[in-house]
C-alpha cells in the first residue's frame, strides 16, 4: 500500500465536500490531517475551532499550542512522529445576535454529521495504520466508550476499523484524555489542574506504547535478516 498516494486520495475526496450542508456552507477550509504519515501513534480530537477553520491544520490555537508543550520534552516531532486528524472535517458553528453584531459561535457537531464524516475518518485511520490511538475530548472517546473520559482513562480500549474484506475488521488500541483546547482555557467543570496532568500523562502513555511497537519493529525486521 503506498500510504502517501492513499492519503492524497482521501483528502482530494474530501477537499470540496458538500455531505454536510451547514457546515461547508459555514467553513473557511476543510482541516484534513496531517503529520507522518507512517507514524506509530495517531491522535484524533474534536472538531476544529475558530483557529483550525482559518488555518485548514487541525489541533491548533491554543490546543496545538499545548499539545507542543507537551511533546517537546517527550521528543515527539509533529512532522514525523505523529499523525493528527479530528472527528469532523469541517467547524460546527452557529450565528448568534449580539449587541456587537452576528457573531459566529461554536456548537457539537450533529450525530448526522458525525456520521457524515465517519467513513473518511475510518479510512484515514486505515491507511495510516497506527499502532495505538490516542482519543483527545468527549466526542472523541465515544468512538470506544460510553462512560465519561474520568471513568474511561485508565482503560486501554479497542477501536475497531473495516478492513478491505468486508469479513475483515482491525482492532486499536486506544487511549482517551481531556480535549487539550478545554485545558488549556482552563474551561473543564473540574480542577483544570488534574486534567492537565492526566493530559500529559496520556499522551506519555501512548507516546511509549508507540515507541515500543517501533522498536519490536526493529527487530522482528533485524531478525529476518
Amino acid at each position: 500500500m503506498d500510504k502517501r498516494s492513499d492519503i492524497k486520495q482521501l483528502f482530494e475526496e474530501y477537499k470540496g465536500c458538500l455531505r454536510c450542508p451547514d457546515l461547508c456552507t459555514r467553513r473557511t477550509k476543510v482541516v484534513f490531517g496531517e503529520g507522518g504519515i507512517n507514524a506509530n501513534l495517531m491522535i484524533i480530537g474534536e472538531p476544529p475551532g475558530a483557529y483550525e477553520d482559518k488555518v485548514g491544520f487541525p489541533l491548533r490555537g491554543e490546543a496545538g499550542s499545548l499539545l507542543d508543550e507537551i511533546f517537546t520534552p517527550l521528543g515527539i516531532s509533529r512532522q514525523y512522529d505523529v499523525y493528527i486528524t479530528s472527528m469532523v472535517l469541517c467547524r460546527p458553528s452557529y450565528d448568534e445576535d449580539t449587541d456587537e453584531g452576528i457573531k459566529r459561535k461554536p456548537r457539537s457537531p450533529t450525530r448526522d454529521e458525525l456520521l457524515a464524516c465517519n467513513p473518511r475518518l475510518m479510512q484515514e485511520i486505515y491507511i495510516v495504520d497506527p499502532k495505538i490511538i490516542l482519543l483527545l475530548g468527549e466526542r472523541a472517546a465515544t468512538l470506544v466508550t460510553r462512560n465519561t473520559i474520568t471513568k474511561a482513562s485508565d482503560t486501554v480500549h479497542y477501536l475497531e476499523v473495516p478492513g478491505k474484506s468486508i469479513a475483515k475488521t482491525l482492532r486499536y488500541p486506544a487511549v482517551v484524555s481531556w480535549d487539550p483546547g478545554k485545558v488549556a482555557r482552563g474551561s473543564m467543570v473540574e480542577n483544570p489542574g488534574t486534567q492537565l496532568t492526566q493530559l500529559k500523562e496520556a499522551v506519555s502513555v501512548a507516546w511509549s506504547a508507540a515507541m515500543s511497537a517501533k522498536e519490536f519493529s526493529k527487530e522482528l525486521t533485524h531478525e529476518s535478516k
